[in-house]
């Protein structure tokens, strides 16, 4: 994912970018992310547990999921997400430098 300043964030899946909104409110116990992607494929608002543990790192744990015209209901993903801050333009460490991977989430 990406998360751009102006409060739009593109997931990236399979070469598919989707533009969605995201806001974080810190009200709430823990902290929540929550991203509207509802006019996209995903069709849904996420809820995600925030934990900001510097100043250039987040972890997002999924709790949540809305899909247009539903009831919220649990997150059935349990993996965290983990999210470094980058400079874009770095050539070192901009959105081209990146690739995706994933690791099967433990079971209890």
């Amino acid at each position: 994912m990406i998360f751009n300043e102006d409060g739009s964030v593109y997931s990236v899946h399979q070469g598919k970018r989707r533009k969605g909104a995201y806001y974080l409110d810190t009200e709430s116990k823990p902290q929540q992310m929550v991203l509207d992607m509802r006019n996209t494929e995903i069709n849904a608002v996420l809820y995600f547990d925030f934990d900001a543990f510097s100043d250039k790192h987040m972890q997002l744990t999924p709790t949540y999921v809305q899909r247009t015209g539903n009831k919220k209901v649990k997150s059935d993903i349990t993996r965290k997400l983990l999210f470094q801050k980058v400079d874009p333009n770095d050539p070192l460490m901009g959105v081209s430098s990146f690739s995706a991977k994933t690791t099967p989430s433990e079971t209890p």
